[in-house]
C-alpha cells in the first residue's frame, strides 16, 4: 500500500519507492514520528534520544529516520533495545547503507519487522541532492518532527524539520542542551519546545 502521507508533496511526491521491508511500510507510517538531529551530538542530546525515542516508541508510534551517526542512529537503536521495529530513510541505493559501517543496522530493521526506504536504485550513491530529497521524504513519511540538537551544520535535519513544518506537522523541539557549552538549537519556522507542544499533538 502506497504512503498517503506522501500526497502532501503535491506535485514533488514521488512516483514510486525502492522498500526492503515493504509488507510492513502500511502499519509503520500509519503512526510514524521523526526522530533527528545532529550527527555530531553531545553526550547530552544522545541520551534525550534515547528516552524520546522510547516514549515515542512506548507510545505506539513509528521511530523514523536516517541512519547517520549521532541522533538518527541513537534513536533506530533505542526504539529496537525496547523492542519495537523502526522505519528508515536512506539517502541513496538500499544495496548498501549511508554510513557504510551502520551495514548491520540497515540490515537489522527489516529482521525486526521494520522497513527501509529510499528514492534511489541500487547503486545510486548518497550526495548532497540525495540527502535533501530524502530529508524531505522523511518529513513526509511522518506525522511529527522531533529535532533534537540540530545545529547549523545540520543541514539534512534542518531541512527535514523545515519540510515538516511547510507540511503543517509538528515539529519538536527540546530545549537547548549545555553539554560541552553546546549553542542554543536552532528552531525551525513553525517548531515549539517540546515543553510547550506535547499537550497538543
Amino acid at each position: 500500500m502506497w504512503p498517503a502521507a506522501l500526497a502532501d508533496l503535491g506535485p514533488d511526491r514521488p512516483l514510486g519507492l525502492w522498500v526492503r521491508g515493504h509488507e510492513q511500510l502500511p502499519q509503520l507510517t500509519t503512526r510514524a514520528v521523526a526522530v533527528t538531529g545532529n550527527r555530531t551530538a553531545t553526550t547530552e542530546a544522545l541520551t534525550r534520544t534515547k528516552a524520546f525515542a522510547t516514549a515515542v516508541a512506548e507510545a505506539g508510534h513509528t521511530v523514523t529516520a536516517t541512519l547517520a551517526y549521532g541522533v538518527d542512529a541513537t534513536a533506530h537503536r533505542a526504539a529496537a533495545q525496547a523492542g519495537h521495529a523502526t522505519l528508515a530513510v536512506l539517502p541513496r541505493g538500499l544495496d548498501r547503507a549511508h554510513p557504510h559501517d551502520h551495514a548491520q543496522l540497515l540490515s537489522s530493521i527489516p529482521t525486526s519487522g521494520g522497513a527501509v526506504v529510499s528514492l534511489f536504485p541500487p547503486g545510486t550513491p548518497a550526495s548532497g541532492a540525495t540527502l535533501r530529497a530524502s530529508a524531505a521524504l522523511l518529513a513526509a513519511l511522518v506525522r511529527a518532527v522531533v529535532l533534537v540538537e540540530a545545529l547549523d551544520h545540520a543541514e539534512a535535519a534542518m531541512h527535514t524539520a523545515e519540510t515538516a513544518a511547510d507540511l503543517n506537522r509538528p515539529v519538536l523541539v527540546p530545549p537547548p542542551t549545555s553539554d560541552n557549552g553546546a549553542p542554543a538549537i536552532h528552531r525551525a519556522s513553525g517548531s515549539c519546545l517540546v515543553s510547550e507542544c506535547t499537550r497538543r499533538w
